[in-house]
């Protein structure tokens, strides 16, 4: 079952700056196939799922958990207490991490994602999310929590054709698997914690059978036709022919 993006928003959302049936996030590393998803998504109407944007979400999360983490200023708040101009904190207690993470949120949504009207579901792409492993869980977390109805699908591919792939070919294959070991272990660490709002999918199981995708769809709670799938099957193996265009 999908999650219950009609229930009341989590503590810090703006429901009324965010589509009306949340966020799908694709949470991936390079060269995983992940752009057939984001196809196969952009089918259903009514979700935008937008490509990559280079992890500035995750350096907006950077200021937002430098605020929140700070123990400093999460004590003043917590005691009510008032610094003056001899502190060296002067005005923390000021600072809210809360309005913060939700003024990120919503000038997200607006201008980087950049929504059409009409969207019910909204979202990106991203394969950079797992360069900073302690802080992975906590970036989600975040996500979850400004980003009403958020919902994340992590997609895998055989190591061995990730690693001749595109940059990768020109990086040891030793390493590149224990890159790729390295974040699949976060995203099923993190798969496991939230099981509601999130799916494991795997590049070489929907190539072979697209009954793998019924988790996806599930998530959303919609899917594109058949014909559409159709379509989005044979558009990515002909383009996939060019590994420039594919990850």
């Amino acid at each position: 079952m999908p999650p219950d993006v009609t229930a009341t928003p989590p503590s810090g959302a703006l429901k009324g700056d965010h589509p009306p049936q949340g966020y799908v996030f694709i949470v991936t590393y390079g060269r995983s196939g992940s752009t057939m998803l984001q196809h196969l998504l952009n089918c259903i109407d009514g979700i935008v799922v937008r490509g990559e944007n280079n992890n500035t979400l995750w350096h907006l999360f950077q200021a937002w958990h430098a605020l929140d983490s700070a123990g400093p200023i999460n004590d003043l708040r917590t005691r009510g207490a008032e610094t003056d101009s001899t502190r060296p904190w002067f005005g923390a207690e000021l600072i809210d991490p809360d309005a913060v993470g939700r003024d990120i949120a919503a000038l997200f949504h607006r201008k980087v994602l950049n929504l059409p009207n009409g969207t019910r579901m909204g979202g990106f792409k991203e394969i950079r999310v797992h360069s900073d492993p302690e802080l992975f869980p906590v970036y989600l977390n975040f996500i979850a929590r400004f980003f009403p109805g958020s919902r994340f699908v992590f997609n895998t591919r055989a190591h061995d054709d990730v690693a001749r792939s595109a940059w990768w070919g020109v990086c040891d294959p030793d390493f590149v698997r224990a890159t790729l070991a390295e974040a699949e272990a976060l995203f099923r660490a993190y798969a496991a914690a939230h099981p509601a709002t999130s799916r494991m999918l795997h590049y070489d199981d929907y190539i072979r059978d697209r009954d793998a995708l019924a988790p996806l769809f599930a998530l959303v709670g919609d899917r594109p036709s058949e014909a559409q799938i159709q379509q989005v099957f044979a558009r990515q193996l002909e383009h996939g022919r060019n590994p420039a265009f594919r990850t």
